[in-house]
């Protein structure tokens, strides 16, 4: 039962082996029931409680305690909801070398190749990230997502915001302006990497 649940999720065919090779299927049949015992069926109860909600000045610590919960809150067949957040959502699509069935372990091969396609859990993260910056600087970034209600993209935007060339290119901005106040002049003769001394005062990504 667990065997066929775990294909069926990844997307996997089930294909008969040598008989040489019968005692490596018995035991990853029993691998896979052993995790499938050992997590239990999860639902909604069981999920721990979300982070607390974005003080507008600590991203870094706020996109942690997201992926935090998401590593420990599971979604449809007890599936990590950490793989709604990969970067494909058909598995088939993914241009990376297959390390093979059950690598580099069952949780593994469920995260990376677990379709999002048929999978309402995408709500449940859109829910997770909707509580914790509703009515902060941050859910000007997700917003645009509240109708169709996809956490994953709303998390991709989080991360694009606060990790990509935007947010680079957002201190840089502050750091000049700051140096602009403090000396009263023009900055642009100074090299950026002036702007990693003590005194920019860059906002904290603590």
């Amino acid at each position: 039962m667990y065997y066929a649940r775990l294909i069926s999720k990844v997307g996997r065919q089930h294909t008969i082996v040598p008989v040489g090779q019968a005692i490596s299927t018995i035991e990853n049949i029993r691998t896979i029931g052993r995790y499938f015992e050992r997590i239990g069926e999860h639902d909604e109860s069981d999920s721990p409680d979300y982070p607390s909600a974005f003080d507008g000045k600590h991203s870094r610590i706020l996109l942690e305690d997201i992926d935090t919960w998401l590593r420990r809150t599971y979604g449809q067949g007890n599936v990590l909801l950490t793989y709604v957040t990969t970067d494909y959502v058909d598995p088939d699509m993914n241009p990376e070398p297959d390390p093979g069935f059950l690598q580099p372990d069952v949780e593994g091969e469920l995260i990376r190749r677990a379709s999002m396609l048929d999978d309402d859990y995408n709500e449940n993260v859109w829910l997770m990230l909707r509580a914790v910056t509703h009515k902060t600087d941050a859910w000007a970034i997700i917003k645009d997502f509240a109708r169709s209600q996809n956490g994953r993209q709303a998390y991709l935007s989080l991360i694009s915001h606060f990790k990509g060339r935007g947010h680079i290119d957002r201190i840089k901005t502050d750091a000049r302006n700051v140096l602009k106040e403090s000396f009263g002049k023009e900055t642009q003769g100074i090299s950026h990497s002036m702007f990693l001394f003590q005194d920019c005062r860059v906002p904290s990504m603590t």
